[in-house]
């Protein structure tokens, strides 16, 4: 059922998508694609067999009216054929229901894991920080001295809910075009699971004055530091600290890796979950088995 349907490509198509497949946008691109791609194989199964189906049915009506007349051999005849070939069809189906819907779990867990790590998680603009005072004492430096003060600095970063993709059009329409080569497709682009990064954080302190005689600290104006004298504006305080804004950048990156390869090597320990631990992102044996069996 699966061999005579569905979009039809080369090597060349899937080594062109898979570099072109390179970020968030182009990634989603992909996934999409071969979702789809896999949709329409699941539901060609189930309509094959609705189809057979049908054609029984009917010749079960013709074959019904014609008892008593020359047509009833004829029509009993066609009406096993047809019996036998719905069957074959019903059976058909079900056997390439499971993996395709498998491969289609995978790949939508993948594709929104991939999301996450290089989207979701990423807000596009920098961070600003809370200051608030949080009196004296140390927890890291000089903690058993007096003369020490503690500032709470606390960021609370939004989520990338969507962004532009405008500046990938190209490779996202190539991206795309794996879903031409899937059923003779050798690798798929993944962020890999054993690769995965959160986004990379990058601040600055700033300190000014004799910060080890500070006895306390106030919160400074707007909660944009933490300083000895709390009417004091930021840019002419003699005892303060501050933290910079937060900036976040996605550093994990998508690689090709073979499906058959992948699909038969070691599971990665670090994913696997034992007793009541649930592993988050299924791994890239798991997704290669089930694109393979697919």
């Amino acid at each position: 059922v699966l061999a005579s349907g569905g979009a039809r490509g080369g090597p060349d198509e899937e080594t062109k998508a898979n570099a072109a497949a390179t970020e968030a946008c182009t990634m989603d691109g992909y996934y999409e694609a071969i979702e789809k791609e896999l949709t329409s194989w699941l539901e060609a199964t189930v309509v094959t067999a609705k189809e057979m189906e049908t054609q029984y049915q009917l010749l079960r009506l013709a074959s019904a009216k014609a008892v008593g007349t020359s047509k009833a051999v004829g029509y009993e005849v066609l009406t096993e054929l047809a019996a036998e070939r719905s069957k074959q069809a019903s059976t058909a189906a079900t056997k390439a229901a499971e993996p395709l819907a498998r491969a289609l779990t995978a790949i939508a867990s993948r594709r929104a894991a991939t999301a996450a790590v290089l989207k979701l998680t990423v807000p596009q603009n920098t961070v600003q920080y809370t200051h608030t005072a949080n009196g004296r004492g140390g927890t890291v430096i000089t903690q058993s001295r007096s003369d020490t003060a503690k500032c709470d600095i606390t960021a609370e970063p939004l989520a990338t809910l969507k962004s532009s993709c405008s500046a990938e059009k190209a490779n996202f329409v190539a991206a795309q075009k794996i879903l031409t080569a899937l059923k003779t497709v050798k690798a798929i682009k993944v962020v890999s699971s054993t690769q995965l990064k959160l986004p990379k954080t990058t601040t600055t302190i700033e300190g000014v004055g004799e910060l080890s005689h500070s006895t306390a600290w106030n919160t400074g104006t707007g909660n944009k530091y933490c300083n000895e004298k709390a009417t004091q504006a930021p840019d002419v305080a003699t005892k303060a600290v501050a933290l910079t804004p937060l900036k976040y950048e996605a550093t994990a990156t998508a690689k090709a890796i073979d499906i058959a390869e992948t699909a038969s090597s070691q599971e990665d320990e670090a994913l696997k979950a034992a007793g009541d631990e649930r592993s988050w992102i299924i791994s890239d044996k798991s997704l290669a088995q089930a694109i393979q069996a697919a």
